[in-house]
């Protein structure tokens, strides 16, 4: 839907904009580069806020298997036709290990490489999972299109750099180790790295789908029939709309919506104008396109976290009343932002991909 791409990129990037003018003045901060920090003050951690959010987030598997649907059974089964490894799997699993060590390690002769590793680093990541979902299925999008999957690559690099527009407003991560670099070196790096975002997400949301048992436990979720309702569509609408806007009003206590603001509202027109069929399965107890995705999101999340914990230049979290239990950088509760920023790429990417990123009985195309 062309259309709805056009309201949420506009709402998304123009109301931040738009309530930080009007509520402190001059936005000129979104235009430096490198960006400077230290203009949003963060509240404090609050660790009863975390214990009830965490017991939240601990009670979600117990809800889900009160209210999981009982009245039908999964008739289905993938068709797997198990391959041998190929070889350029190989050459990414070397990425990974070469890199992986010099971005941990400080050695003098490799200096110069040490600030470089993070898209060598994911290029292999990526090329490792599409090895793993051909040897499962023969649908690794890195192979059966590869026109597609570069173009994915060109369109990830604008996708992230919404983010870093946004992460302006809220200052949620800071960069470490890039004061010194000059505006376009911080521009042409920054789009090389990003680029990688989007095939990494897809790669593993292919992979997911290589696994029956999955398959089975999603589509045998709980019914939520109002999920597909016009009213539940201009409500996310709605509260996706406020929440952009807050971003710029009231970064410290807004800054969820970074992640969830666009979701919404794409989400949102799209039930509106029935179009959402990720929803409409949601709505009938198949849940598999919504996990895929999340799951897809969080599996990078944590390799993302995990890799920037030892590498030169870094990133670092900064946010409001969850910013304890760290697991590498990132807090245990901001983990949960990667799962409506995954089912966020799915939306994107299917935009390249088309029927491609939808759930399939078979992962063959």
């Amino acid at each position: 839907m062309r259309a709805g791409w056009i309201v949420t990129l506009i709402s998304a990037l123009g109301l931040p904009l738009l309530a930080s003018y009007l509520v402190f003045g001059d936005p000129g901060f979104v235009l430096v580069f490198p960006p400077e920090w230290g203009r949003v003050t963060h509240v404090p951690f609050s660790l009863p806020l975390s214990v009830v959010a965490a017991a939240l987030v601990s009670g979600t598997p117990l809800l889900w298997n009160f209210l999981k649907r009982r009245d039908r059974i999964y008739r289905h089964s993938l068709i797997l036709k198990r391959r041998h490894f190929p070889k350029w799997g190989y050459v990414g699993y070397c990425l990974l290990i070469i890199f992986w060590i010099i971005a941990w390690n400080r050695f003098d002769a490799l200096a110069v490489v040490q600030a470089y590793t993070f898209t060598p680093l994911w290029l292999g990541f990526i090329i490792v999972v599409n090895a793993h979902v051909h040897r499962l299925s023969n649908s690794a999008p890195l192979y059966k299109s590869p026109g597609k999957f570069a173009c994915l690559f060109l369109l990830s690099a604008l996708f992230w750099w919404g983010f870093e527009y946004l992460n302006r407003f809220t200052e949620n991560w800071i960069y470490v180790g890039v004061e010194e670099v000059s505006a376009f070196h911080y521009y042409f790096h920054g789009s090389i790295c990003f680029s990688t975002v989007l095939p990494a997400v897809y790669s593993v949301f292919r992979w997911l789908n290589c696994f029956n048992g999955l398959h089975r436990f999603f589509y045998l979720g709980p019914r939520a029939p109002l999920l597909n309702s016009q009213p539940f569509g201009l409500l996310c609408l709605t509260i996706g709309l406020s929440g952009m806007f807050g971003v710029g009003a009231n970064p410290q206590l807004a800054y969820a919506f970074l992640w969830m603001g666009p979701l919404l509202i794409y989400g949102g027109l799209l039930v509106v104008i029935g179009g959402a069929s990720g929803v409409s399965s949601w709505a009938r107890g198949d849940w598999r396109w919504m996990a895929f995705w999340g799951l897809a999101g969080l599996i990078c999340g944590f390799f993302w976290e995990l890799w920037n914990l030892g590498s030169l230049l870094k990133w670092e979290y900064r946010v409001s009343f969850f910013n304890g239990w760290h697991v590498f950088e990132m807090p245990l509760l901001g983990y949960l932002g990667y799962l409506p920023f995954g089912m966020f790429c799915g939306l994107v990417t299917q935009w390249i991909f088309k029927k491609r990123v939808s759930i399939e009985f078979s992962p063959t195309d």
